[in-house]
């Protein structure tokens, strides 16, 4: 990011937003599936049948499982190949089409719009490939093999960061930076399916191949269909203002507030890294009703994702005007209520967020409704608002429709754990908003 906002024009740095923003709604596609998978196979992994699967929220005790079953779990890889394929071909198909007419006029900005259409079919192209292969990153966090596949990925990145800091260096421009960047994720790609193929002593080999298997589909479908919606309209949620303010203000006003934007989302998956790292055993634990030793495991992977949260915005509130001008980036942050505004929005669709991935590992997935409400009520207030608050509209309808849902995923969630909201969170997520509100008032009172 540094190199793009000091190398670049406005004009280019609006474009690599907008990609990223694109990107990421057209790979939302994919997570329904992707979750569903890799809470599937932990649960093969754990010894219990598929038949079983959608019985486990009832489980609030520990029972006995039988031993893995690799004509199962063989079952389920085969459904998974054929799956992500139809992902990724509807995926390629949405990029080419919706995804070039959105990227047309901030692409027509740029001194050399031939260079930012050949940028864009780069990534639609690298972009779909890193799709389908995502299969394998599944197999691994299924298998909960995270130190190694954590391992792999921070090897790649740290040789990506030297590709990427000559390109910036030696030979910046919109297009060497977009194919090194893609070149290193195809290259993460690629060395996930080799140690896929490697990890437990090469269980892929020895898995037997088997015909796709309709009614396991159906069991994966009750629940990825719901996961997939939920996804799908947060993703838009979360990326359609990008796409609007690209559109309709100057790429001044466009550009900060994307970095803005920008910044928070990578807050957000900083604070998700340690939480994600423990859903395959998350949904072992829950899957043979272990809550005893799950609810422990819960608090202190949530402690540290919050405690990565309050550090973030207190760097982003304190030094965050101070690290964008030492790199001396052809952008700026937000205003300051827009920085507060996303503060609070991420916090609070983050809290909604994990407790509905605590539900789904017991196969209580009610995200699709949650996610229908949160739309339908993040669209009224961004249309009803816009006029009287400009941009922080987007980050504000969020928050509130989030909040609204609040109640349900309350009555709902915490009973998978055999616990109360209040009991649960005490420790947890209202030390965390007390501190943020606490650093925000500083903020503003400096």
């Amino acid at each position: 990011m540094p190199i793009i906002l000091n190398k670049f024009k406005v004009e280019e740095v609006n474009v690599w937003f907008l990609y990223a923003t694109i990107v990421g709604i057209g790979q939302g596609i994919q997570y329904g599936f992707n979750s569903t998978f890799i809470r599937f196979f932990s649960y093969s992994f754990a010894g219990i049948k598929i038949k079983y699967f959608f019985k486990i929220k009832n489980k609030i005790t520990n029972s006995e499982v039988n031993k893995f079953d690799k004509d199962e779990f063989s079952d389920l890889f085969s459904v998974l190949k054929i799956t992500f394929l139809l992902i990724t071909t509807l995926y390629f198909l949405l990029l080419i089409s919706i995804g070039s007419y959105a990227v047309k006029t901030p692409i027509s900005y740029l001194e050399n719009p031939n260079e930012g259409w050949i940028t864009w079919f780069v990534v639609v192209i690298s972009t779909s490939f890193n799709i389908y292969m995502s299969i394998y990153q599944i197999f691994l966090r299924g298998f909960n093999k995270i130190a190694l596949l954590n391992r792999i990925i921070t090897i790649v990145n740290l040789f990506g960061i030297i590709v990427i800091l000559i390109i910036g260096l030696y030979f910046a421009s919109l297009l060497s930076l977009i194919i090194g960047v893609q070149f290193i994720a195809i290259l993460t790609s690629v060395s996930l399916y080799i140690m896929a193929l490697k990890a437990n002593n090469c269980f892929l080999y020895k898995v037997p191949k088997r015909k796709f298997r309709l009614d396991i589909f159906k069991e994966v479908w009750d629940s990825a269909w719901k996961s997939g919606t939920a996804t799908i309209f947060a993703t838009i949620m979360k990326h359609v203002s990008g796409i609007i303010v690209a559109q309709l203000f100057s790429p001044v006003t466009s550009a900060s507030f994307l970095l803005t934007k920008r910044l928070f989302e990578l807050l957000e998956t900083l604070t998700m890294v340690t939480f994600q790292a423990k859903i395959p055993e998350i949904a072992s634990l829950r899957g043979v009703g272990d809550i005893k030793r799950l609810i422990p495991l819960l608090r202190r992977v949530l402690t540290l994702s919050y405690g990565v949260y309050v550090i973030g915005v207190f760097v982003l509130l304190f030094f965050g005007d101070f690290f964008i001008s030492l790199i001396k980036a052809n952008s700026n942050l937000g205003s300051p209520l827009l920085i507060i505004s996303f503060t609070f929005s991420t916090l609070i669709v983050r809290w909604a967020g994990i407790n509905l991935a605590i539900s789904n590992q017991a196969n209580y997935v009610y995200e699709h409704i949650i996610g229908t409400i949160t739309f339908i009520f993040y669209f009224i207030f961004v249309l009803l608002l816009y006029k009287y608050i400009g941009v922080i509209v987007f980050p504000i309808s969020i928050m509130i429709a989030t909040m609204i849902t609040a109640p349900i995923i309350i009555n709902r969630t915490y009973k998978t754990l055999d616990t109360t909201f209040i009991d649960f969170e005490k420790y947890i997520f209202f030390p965390t908003l007390l501190l943020v509100i606490i650093l925000c008032a500083i903020y503003i009172f400096l």
